[in-house]
């Protein structure tokens, strides 16, 4: 099950079922991330493919054991960071990208991620 929302589960007939967010929350962080670092001329249908694809890989059994279609949100910092990968791998493998070596990738990746670090303010 998924939705544009984040939802509590909800239990149906004794199954208590996750309720995914299907909307932009997976996909497009990775897609424009990805887009950005490879500096790609474009953004194309197979880059959104190995994005579908990367996603796709993360779900895991338990996932749809618990009727979720998608990951837990709590690894969307890290599941954006796989599909950025495949998204900057594709650019580069379709020509419309830098030429980032596979060793590169992941590096460039984790370097570009904004860390949400906050410094504690002190009042005079």
């Amino acid at each position: 099950m998924a939705t544009g929302s984040p939802f509590a589960p909800v239990t149906y007939g004794g199954r208590t079922t996750r309720v995914g967010q299907g909307n932009n929350v997976f996909i497009f962080p990775g897609v424009g991330l990805g887009a950005l670092l490879s500096e790609a001329r474009e953004i194309t249908e197979g880059m959104f493919a190995a994005a579908a694809d990367r996603l796709a890989a993360e779900v895991r059994d338990e996932d749809l054991a618990a009727g979720s279609l998608f990951p837990p949100i709590a690894d969307l910092r890290r599941i954006t960071a796989r599909i950025a990968e495949a998204v900057v791998r594709e650019a580069r493998g379709e020509g419309v990208g830098r030429d980032l070596s596979d060793a590169e990738i992941p590096r460039v990746v984790a370097a570009a991620m904004w860390e949400p670090a906050y410094p504690r303010l002190e009042p005079d």
